[in-house]
């Protein structure tokens, strides 16, 4: 798979008992070292990077190629802003049968509600994953937390995170909306696509101002009645 948001795979095989990927050598910093040191991006950025990400994403997809392990570790952005998926180990090819089904891989906090459950999954699992990200990006905290894994895992089946806007009063409400679609716990009820996803996302910043103001006006009748 060629894209320039994904970093190349060249070679995989075996070799003395030992599996390997040849890789693109990447030089930049991984996402989750911004996120851990509190680094806050520009809403502007974040619409730029996360559409990068939303159109390498479609390209996998429309290839039956599935990561499942979308997360900040696993995203690199280059010094001129480019970002660069890594790590496609553990993808799966739709119509492959040589990773595991029924199995629960990945990382529990990122991880869509149907990959928890070790069902079959699809490009819309790791749109799921997008959205978690895409929620750290807005807000600094991730959607599920918990200090065990089996509290994370109930949260992401059960629970539905507080809206960005309601977390940082400085955030457009018109993000709340792509945000929840972004994170519904039925792939039928989430963005079917990465260009879907990516288009609301434009949509969303476009109407920033709008949506802040129809709030505004809102309160202000809420509060005369």
């Amino acid at each position: 798979m060629s894209h320039p948001n994904i970093v190349a795979v060249y070679e995989f095989g075996h070799e003395n008992n030992l599996y390997f990927i040849a890789m693109e050598y990447v030089e930049g910093r991984e996402l989750k070292d911004y996120f851990d040191k509190h680094e806050r991006f520009p809403l502007s950025e974040v619409v730029r990077i996360m559409t990068q990400l939303l159109d390498a994403l479609d390209v996998a997809g429309r290839k039956g190629i599935v990561h499942r392990d979308i997360k900040p570790a696993n995203i690199i952005i280059l010094p001129d802003g480019t970002l660069k998926i890594a790590d496609f180990g553990i993808a799966r090819i739709e119509s492959s049968q040589l990773t595991q089904t029924g199995a629960a891989i990945g990382t529990p906090t990122y991880m869509s509600p149907e990959q928890l459950l070790g069902q079959p999954v699809d490009g819309r699992s790791d749109l799921f994953s997008a959205g978690v990200v895409f929620y750290q990006f807005l807000t600094g905290e991730k959607p599920f937390t918990g200090e065990r894994a089996t509290t994370v895992i109930t949260k992401v089946l059960s629970e539905n995170p507080a809206a960005p806007s309601s977390l940082d009063l400085t955030l457009p409400a018109s993000f709340d909306a792509p945000t929840r679609k972004a994170l519904a716990k039925k792939p039928e009820d989430r963005f079917q696509s990465g260009r879907e996803f990516a288009q609301a996302l434009k949509i969303a910043y476009d109407n920033r101002d709008a949506s802040d103001k129809q709030i505004r006006e809102s309160e202000e009748k809420t509060s005369l009645s």
